[in-house]
């Protein structure tokens, strides 16, 4: 029976106890709509001063690593909440641990909590979970579901409001990744000059075999008739960029190639803290798309951009791209001094392969390919990563 069937059946007993002149009767039904009308204001007001609230640990989190999740539920009035039930959507991504959740229609768990709130009472509790899955990921939003102090009557509402959380990708160790680049340990032979400053101009000299083009001085070119380049002071900070490709298949009927692009994440990811740990200055650029922005991925290299470099990375969503063309036509067009290149790629489709061969010209490029190699481009790669390597349960990078 419902509030308004129980009110209506109330005043009918009321009508016929006073034609029957019982004040037994009377006192009853009275007492009825009173208890009526005090669960009436209860279900009105039963989320009045009512406060729920989830706060995270951390923001952004390691791959595998533990968060907190600590939920409030505050009762800022007089009237206790005899029976509240609280659902919060907890993404599939952070695998509870130590707690029993259910999983929904959208491929998430459920965090379904029931208690008492009594009369201005606070009540938090903590849950643990595993960040098993790279990428930005929400909690919430929420519903409450709630009763009378008498439980006859029953309110629902929705929470608004969620909370964010980046998981970076994995990131492996890169053993020997200085020998493997030609950047010398104590008492090693130089393969390659250190960055130059380029506040630190000391003139011009002749070209000499080697010279990368982009220190070509045109107007004393001009004026000597013969080719010269500009010189600087060496810096103790080497520049280093990655140029990341997700285009994984030529064409976009063939798929994402989502498990291939998160092999690349990893890849790109291990080498940015591996090189800022070697002291470089680190950079990126791709032609992925991130989560929640279309723009262009191109962070310069520099000191201690490793945190935004694994944010981005983090941000990246598995859907193909535009071709790694355009990436390319802007560092070639680029004066980026004697800065280096790390290009990892698992396809060389839309003609990269000339353009890459381009870049390697211009400047030292070393490529990365994740994959099976092709015959006619395996002069272009350097070194190459298996694509059924399985990141998950290894700890160091294979480069062969």
């Amino acid at each position: 029976m419902n509030f308004r069937s129980a009110l209506t059946v109330c005043l009918l007993g009321l009508a016929a106890a006073a034609l029957a002149g019982s004040a037994a009767l009377v006192f009853a039904a009275a007492a009825a709509i009173l208890l009526l009308a005090f669960v009436s204001y209860a279900r009105l007001h039963v989320f009045d001063g009512l406060e729920y609230a989830r706060t995270l640990s951390r923001g952004v989190s390691a791959w595998g690593g533990e968060i907190e999740v600590t939920t409030t539920i505050v009762n800022r009035k007089w009237l206790p909440v005899i029976w509240l039930r609280v659902v919060d959507q907890w993404p599939a991504a952070v695998e509870p641990l130590r707690t029993v959740m259910r999983r929904s229609y959208k491929a998430t768990y459920l965090l379904d909590q029931a208690l008492t709130v009594r009369w201005y009472e606070r009540v938090r509790r903590h849950y643990t979970g595993r960040c098993a899955e790279r990428g930005v990921h929400r909690f919430g939003p929420a519903s409450m579901e709630a009763s009378d102090p008498f439980g006859m009557t029953g309110v629902a509402d929705e929470l608004a409001g969620s909370a964010q959380l980046i998981v970076l990708p994995k990131v492996l160790a890169v053993p020997q990744l200085e020998l493997l680049l030609g950047r010398p340990l104590v008492g090693a032979p130089v393969r390659r000059s250190l960055a130059r400053d380029r506040a630190s101009f000391i003139g011009v000299r002749r070209y000499q075999s080697g010279d990368p083009l982009r220190a070509v001085n045109w107007r004393a070119t001009a004026r000597a008739s013969t080719l010269q380049v500009n010189e600087w002071e060496p810096t103790t900070t080497a520049a280093v960029k990655l140029l990341l490709n997700t285009r994984v298949h030529e064409y976009v009927h063939e798929g994402t190639g989502a498990d291939e692009i998160e092999l690349l994440l990893v890849v790109a990811a291990s080498l940015t803290v591996a090189l800022g740990r070697l002291g470089w200055a680190v950079g990126l650029a791709s032609n992925a798309y991130l989560s929640g922005q279309w723009g262009a991925i191109d962070i310069e290299p520099s000191s201690g951009s490793e945190a935004e470099i694994l944010e981005t990375l983090a941000r990246v969503i598995a859907l193909p791209p535009s071709t790694m063309n355009e990436v390319l036509r802007r560092e070639l067009a680029a004066d980026a001094g004697t800065t280096e290149y790390l290009v990892v790629t698992a396809g060389l489709h839309g003609g990269l392969a000339p353009q890459l061969a381009r870049l390697r010209e211009v400047a030292p490029t070393h490529v990365i390919y994740v994959g099976a190699v092709p015959e006619q481009a395996r002069e272009l790669i350097d070194w190459c990563i298996p694509a059924d390597f399985d990141w998950r349960e290894q700890d160091d990078l294979p480069l062969a």
